[in-house]
């Protein structure tokens, strides 16, 4: 009885690593891009080896295994869909589990307004995530994904959060209530945060502020979505804390005054000689006299953790307590 369930098991896996071909036909009048686009989410989520499209004849030609080509089934049948794709209030989900922790799934974004904005919002998916087995489909504004559940359900957290009409409430701070493991083992979990600007009145103003919440925070995992001036972040507790200080502190209305009564630094927890401080230079008459005081205050002090943020005249700087001393001696 071993002896035949073995028997048994080395011919479905001989049946299984057979190659397959398959030619699939799109049956709408996908244009040649389309068709293009199509045959390579196809090859990327799937990983085939052999994969042709002929985008007058809009055929794609497949070879692989039983299991991939069951795959490209899916994704076809899921694809192959007149344009537009169904829309609905929520993002529409269909997932193909391709093993006990392997799953394809494919969002489609309903709320989008551009392919700008879809492709914002695909990328601060796969940098957030962590997913490489990632591709879009433009036509129908499908997000094609593959990856273990975890990385999925972040995925999915992050979809939901952000395909929503541009004239929702700002909801403030957004933060995932999963699991997101750290680089390392023995070091804290990672955080994963979204943050909705309310006083970046312009594109410019709003990636000013998130440039210096990126560069203060060393946060490497960082991403925009302009439509709805999100923040997208993914960092251990420590930077989060920091990037926090740097939006409560820098996300104002540009005609609201600092308070000179209030110390605007942050100490950075852990560290007994680490400071991030923000400046504001009201008295510089132009932009010109604030980059140029910014600049002469950064080659001064040696402070290489710096930016500036126009709208309000604030210089962002991390460095030492000597260095901020010296700053703060020179703008007196």
């Amino acid at each position: 009885m071993r002896t035949t369930a073995v028997l048994l098991a080395i011919f479905a896996a001989t049946v299984s690593a057979q190659s397959v071909d398959r030619t699939f036909y799109l049956t709408h009048d996908q244009a040649p891009q389309d068709v293009q686009e199509i045959a390579t989410l196809m090859r990327t989520i799937v990983n085939f080896r052999e994969l042709s499209a002929a985008s007058e004849q809009r055929t794609i030609a497949t070879r692989g295994t039983t299991e991939q080509i069951a795959m490209a089934e899916w994704l076809f049948n899921e694809l192959d869909k007149a344009p537009p794709a169904p829309l609905s209030d929520d993002p529409v989900t269909h997932e193909y589990k391709a093993g006990t922790d392997d799953i394809v799934r494919l969002f489609y974004l309903t709320h989008v307004e551009s392919i700008q904005a879809f492709q914002e919002v695909s990328t601060a998916v796969r940098t957030i995530a962590n997913i490489r087995q990632v591709f879009t489909y433009n036509g129908s504004r499908a997000l094609a994904l593959r990856g273990p559940a975890e990385q999925i359900a972040l995925s999915e957290w992050l979809v939901k959060e952000l395909d929503k009409p541009e004239t929702t409430p700002n909801p403030g701070t957004q933060q995932y209530a999963g699991v997101v493991k750290g680089p390392k083992a023995g070091v804290p979990n990672d955080i994963v945060r979204v943050f909705y600007l309310a006083g970046g009145e312009s594109i410019q103003e709003f990636q000013e502020i998130s440039t210096a919440i990126r560069t203060i925070s060393d946060i490497h995992q960082v991403f925009t979505y302009n439509q709805r001036r999100a923040i997208v972040l993914r960092s251990p507790p420590d930077q989060m804390q920091i990037a926090e200080w740097l939006v409560q502190e820098l996300d104002k209305p540009t005609n609201v005054q600092p308070a000179a009564s209030v110390a605007h630094e942050y100490r950075v927890p852990g560290s007994t000689n680490d400071v991030v401080r923000v400046f504001y230079i009201p008295a510089a008459k132009s932009l010109q006299d604030f980059q140029q005081l910014s600049t002469a205050i950064r080659t001064v002090t040696n402070i290489r953790q710096a930016f500036t943020y126009n709208a309000r005249k604030a210089l962002a700087v991390r460095g030492t307590f000597a260095q901020m001393t010296q700053a703060e001696g020179l703008l007196q």
